[in-house]
């Protein structure tokens, strides 16, 4: 049996299924200790490895304001319905400014607003058109390394990408 914690907002479910059942595991062989050495071991283990996890998902859900504004590229290679067009058309660049504006060859020149919780860090942009004002909300995450991405479409891995 797997414990899986899945994120329908980011798709995100490998790492907490790992590590559940990693701790299923440990958890079992808890129960029975062979010796009373033992045991306070297994469980200065299992202190460490929940405050290793618990600080690697701090690490992946801390996203300060201040490190969004910047430049970002897509990635995507085949059409979607709204958004960069793919880049055998150009790649796009999207080019965040501190002050809450920003522009793209897609959208034009408009506003945005960052959004953040404990379910994550949001970003609205809003922007206006031939037809009147439009606008994209989406989430923004960031790797294990650092790395940030704007995501267009999750299931089809269209983001951009922090290159600056």
């Amino acid at each position: 049996m797997q414990y899986c914690a899945y994120d329908l907002e980011n798709g995100q479910n490998h790492l907490v299924s790992y590590v559940g059942t990693a701790l299923q595991l440990f958890l079992q062989n808890l129960q029975n200790p062979q010796n009373p050495k033992t045991a306070t071991m297994k469980k200065q283990s299992l202190f460490i490895i929940l405050t290793i996890f618990s600080l690697l998902l701090l690490w992946k859900m801390y996203l300060p304001i201040s490190s969004i504004p910047g430049k970002y590229v897509n990635n995507n290679t085949r059409p979607i319905l709204e958004g960069p067009s793919p880049i055998a058309q150009g790649q796009d660049t999207l080019i965040l400014f501190e002050e809450g504006t920003f522009t793209s060859k897609t959208w034009g020149d408009g506003t945005y607003e960052v959004e953040t919780s404990l379910r994550g860090t949001k970003i609205d942009l809003s922007y206006t058109f031939a037809a009147g004002q439009g606008g994209f909300h989406t989430t923004v995450s960031k790797s294990l390394l650092g790395n940030l991405k704007i995501w267009l479409d999750y299931d089809l891995e269209f983001y951009f990408e922090k290159i600056d």
